[in-house]
């Protein structure tokens, strides 16, 4: 049996470092406090994943308010970190500057993609921006479509396989155009020798990511204004510049003695 050398944050009962005939099973948290798997379990965590998955990520503060507030821990944790453990503050950041960018497009039918809104800061370039996005069918499947300043992307994330995302650059979009029914549109997207639809789009919203891609399609291909210098003039010579004060002189501006020495000035003597 091992001795004992350290308390349970929770309980305060010794833990053996290790594991003797009774089984103490433990976690060590971020800060480096351990936790036995009994009062782990009583702050309402699942022993089969949170104790990999979330169990060393919590700090010692967030189990004491766990416990003193009756909390959930697992609730909390997913809270914390996202179901699959991936969220973080940096996830957090991009996702509420991707939330502006949907509101600042007037994003408005995001209909059945809300696992895939989720995963877009892991699916993003830090600096990309989200020019529109809707929700709709590609070969009968719920994807979110997502116009950035850079593509087009069709992402679905499902139970089992994880995310499926797709992609079109923008630059590689041949034509693009919807059409409508009584409820819902269609989305064309050419690129090559490839037509992409997307079905069951939302009327409204349609013509507005077709208006999104056309713009971004031309900014990207639009060329960059260079800017050219300014020419500048070409400074006078030394010798230029003793012509016209010899002219001044003979028009009685200047006198013989400061053309001289503005002629001495200028040849270095």
């Amino acid at each position: 049996m091992g001795k004992p050398s350290h308390l349970c944050l929770i309980g305060g009962e010794p833990i053996k470092e290790k594991i003797g005939p009774t089984l103490h099973f433990h976690i060590v948290n971020v800060d480096g406090d351990w936790i036995c798997y009994k009062h782990f379990k009583s702050l309402g965590f699942n022993l089969m994943t949170d104790n990999t998955m979330f169990g060393p990520r919590i700090s010692s503060a967030d189990y004491l308010k766990i416990r003193d507030e009756h909390l959930n821990g697992h609730q909390f944790a997913v809270e914390l970190f996202g179901k699959d453990g991936r969220k973080t503050p940096e996830s957090d950041n991009r996702m509420a500057e991707i939330q502006k960018q949907f509101a600042d497009a007037g994003v408005s039918d995001l209909w059945g993609t809300k696992k895939e809104v989720k995963a877009l800061p892991e699916i993003l370039g830090e600096s990309e921006i989200v020019k529109y996005a809707t929700s709709g069918l590609v070969a009968g499947t719920t994807v979110l479509m997502v116009c950035t300043d850079s593509r087009i992307l069709f992402i679905d994330k499902g139970m089992l396989y994880g995310i499926k995302s797709t992609e079109i650059p923008l630059n590689m979009v041949n034509a693009v155009s919807y059409s409508t029914g009584l409820m819902f549109g269609t989305i064309s997207i050419t690129n090559g020798a490839t037509i992409t639809k997307v079905e069951n789009v939302n009327k409204g919203t349609a013509q507005m990511m077709v208006d999104a891609i056309n713009a971004n399609r031309s900014a990207l291909n639009r060329p960059q204004a260079q800017s050219s210098p300014a020419p500048q003039s070409a400074l006078p010579s030394a010798a230029d510049q003793i012509r016209e004060f010899k002219g001044l002189l003979d028009d009685g501006i200047i006198t013989q003695s400061e053309f001289d020495a503005k002629k001495k000035e200028l040849l270095g003597l």
